[in-house]
């Protein structure tokens, strides 16, 4: 460790078991990383998290949310991230207040309650969440009962969203322009926002020159969205079909990439992909939509998720299914 760091982390380590709050908390962050010439250690970054937490510092009670939600250096346990995602919301942390909302919603470590859910992603869309906004706009859209639906509002938060660049966003206010929900249609407008929202790019894949597979038959290639930008991945070369690739695409939107997601209302529309792996994550795992019948959803988190985009798509094949089952008339 060079000098300078550690003296930092010498002194800083003095600091934090002083009881300075903040120095606590960055003490259990380089723990977690493994930065500063400390090793990661993420169940010490729960101890030092913990520290802190108690005297107040809402960084820390967020952080300590985040190890329970997951088990990151400590048993999973719902209730107990609920309880210091609820802390850190109270003294108006922003994460905080859009992850509690998500438990509310959800049931998740606290009963169920969409309308307290609701109050809380709002106070988190007030401070410019994105991710809150966008929740917000497809809850009141959609997915909550009648006296909580409000299409106007929804239509808002969704628009506040996509100007934000939200793309999954920007692909459910076009529809909101489309069909008049909750705004006067436009159709002009919903082509504009769609294009924000959908940019049809053909994926590629590109292989290292001579690539040879390994022992398990996976060969190390990256996944183009035809932007130039990619992901480097692992790819089976049972995988190496239009579908692998449109399947590497949703996961690799799940992992961030921000010009992978912007395919996804794209993808929402392919009929043979959405059937083959939930373009919410890539998961082969699954059920089938229970409305159309043909669109695969590994969880009720990435149905809900990507409803925006799969709902035309919903409707139109659960209108072509229904055809095909009506009895032919008789004259």
């Amino acid at each position: 460790m060079p000098v300078n760091t550690e003296m930092r982390i010498h002194w800083l380590r003095s600091a934090a078991e002083q009881g300075h709050a903040k120095a606590q908390h960055n003490m259990g962050m380089f723990y977690h990383k493994g930065s500063e010439g400390l090793p990661e250690d993420k169940a010490m970054a729960v101890v030092w998290w913990r520290k802190a937490a108690a005297q107040g510092l809402q960084w820390s009670q967020l952080s300590l949310g985040g190890a329970y939600a997951v088990g990151d250096g400590v048993e999973q346990d719902e209730a107990e991230s609920a309880v210091w995602f609820l802390k850190a919301a109270e003294q108006g942390d922003v994460e905080g207040q859009y992850e509690i909302g998500m438990c509310y919603v959800e049931g998740k470590g606290v009963t169920k309650n969409v309308r307290r859910g609701v109050r809380w992603l709002t106070k988190a869309a007030d401070q410019n969440h994105v991710d809150a906004q966008y929740t917000l706009g497809t809850l009141l859209l959609h997915e909550i009962e009648d006296e909580l639906r409000d299409h106007q509002v929804g239509a808002r938060w969704l628009a506040r969203a996509a100007e934000a660049g939200h793309k999954l966003a920007a692909a459910a206010y076009a529809e909101c322009l489309a069909t008049g929900r909750g705004v006067e249609r436009d159709t002009e407008a919903s082509r504009t926002w769609y294009e924000a929202g959908a940019v049809h790019a053909q994926s590629t894949i590109s292989l290292p020159l001579g690539a040879e597979p390994d022992a398990d038959g996976f060969v190390v290639g990256e996944v183009s969205d035809g932007h130039g930008k990619g992901r480097t991945v692992r790819l089976q070369l049972s995988n190496l079909s239009e579908t692998g690739i449109k399947r590497e695409m949703a996961r690799a939107a799940k992992d961030g990439h921000a010009d992978a997601a912007a395919n996804l209302a794209g993808l929402a529309g392919d009929r043979e992909a959405t059937a083959k792996f939930c373009i919410g994550c890539g998961s082969r795992e699954g059920a089938r939509c229970a409305r159309c019948g043909v669109a695969k959803f590994c969880s009720k988190d990435c149905q809900r998720k990507m409803w925006p985009v799969h709902k035309a798509h919903c409707v139109q094949w659960a209108q072509e299914a229904a055809a095909t089952r009506a009895p032919a008339s008789c004259d």
